[in-house]
């Protein structure tokens, strides 16, 4: 019988180059990712031209909130110096979170309405900023002026665009007043004089 061969072991791989395989996969996918761009405000899109939350979004926050709180303290220079406002903390640093907020009821399908969209409403009414339940209420507006939460979100942001007090309304006063709510004067006139009277009333906390 043929004497049998022994060959040396073969030695493992040393650690770096180990190291090394796995950078070159991880640069390798980090490539094959879409890189989400920057629009002028320096929010993230997702490449299709949707505005939405990512890295990139959090670079704009502060500057956008800070436009927010000074449209604000101008029109309620009281409430910004007592750092409250109808008893909702009100100071500098909580505009961030209140801005998003904001974003966020406006927005579709789980992306926010873009922070120049939302500044131009603030600069007309700084008060929606706190509107008690932003979300519910433009909900119910969308579904009063077409009969659609979804296919009526165009219509509403027209609306809020011309009368951005109405996101100050509760939903239950919009279901009430129906599209009358967009032809009625003297409720234009109401909005504009009794927001400190709709913020009292409104509860400080809300599920929004």
């Amino acid at each position: 019988h043929p004497t049998p061969t022994h060959f040396p072991p073969v030695p493992a791989p040393p650690a770096s180059s180990c190291l090394a395989w796995v950078l070159l996969r991880g640069a390798r996918a980090s490539q094959a990712r879409p890189v989400p761009q920057r629009t002028s405000r320096g929010a993230a899109t997702d490449g299709a031209g949707e505005v939405g939350v990512g890295v990139a979004d959090t670079g704009a926050d502060d500057a956008d909130a800070d436009e927010a709180y000074d449209l604000w303290a101008a029109e309620f220079p009281e409430s910004a110096a007592s750092g409250f406002f109808h008893g909702r903390p009100a100071s500098r640093s909580n505009f961030v979170s209140q801005l998003l907020r904001l974003r966020m009821a406006l927005g579709a399908m789980g992306r926010p309405m873009s922070s120049s969209g939302a500044l131009k409403l603030i600069a007309q009414q700084p008060a929606i900023l706190f509107a008690p339940r932003p979300r519910a209420t433009f909900s119910q507006l969308a579904l009063e002026l077409t009969g659609s939460t979804r296919a009526g979100r165009g219509a509403a942001l027209a609306a809020l665009r011309e009368r951005p007090s109405l996101l100050l309304l509760p939903p239950a006063e919009l279901a009430m007043r129906g599209k009358a709510v967009l032809t009625d004067e003297s409720l234009a006139g109401s909005l504009q004089l009794t927001v400190a009277e709709r913020m009292s009333k409104a509860p400080v906390a809300d599920d929004e």
